[in-house]
């Protein structure tokens, strides 16, 4: 957890407990391990630490290699699925396809 233990945990025992806690907090805005208020320094922008029991927020290596393969897979599968439907659907000429998929991809 970055270096720094959260004075105050109040998460549930239970797995399914936790899984509830962590996600009610996360709609909320607030801190994963105590509940705390005002961990945002703006919208997108999170603060070093919580201001109610200091846990350190620090991202680790890897941390954003899922999201990168998730956009990957899901933009390319869209990029398939249209030019699908633009050859099963549409009476286009091969190279006007081939361009759209050809800018879809990229």
């Amino acid at each position: 957890m970055g270096g720094s233990h959260p004075r105050t945990v109040s998460l549930p025992d239970s797995a399914g407990g936790r899984l509830l806690a962590g996600l009610g907090r996360a709609l909320r805005k607030r801190c994963p391990y105590c509940g705390g208020s005002a961990i945002f320094k703006g919208w997108f922008a999170l603060k070093d630490r919580c201001p109610s029991c200091g846990t350190l927020y620090a991202y680790e290596d890897g941390y954003f290699l899922g999201a990168y393969a998730i956009n990957l897979i899901v933009t390319e599968l869209a990029t398939v699925a249209l030019v699908i439907w633009l050859i099963a659907g549409t009476d286009l000429d091969v190279l006007p396809m081939q361009l759209i998929g050809i800018g879809l991809a990229v």
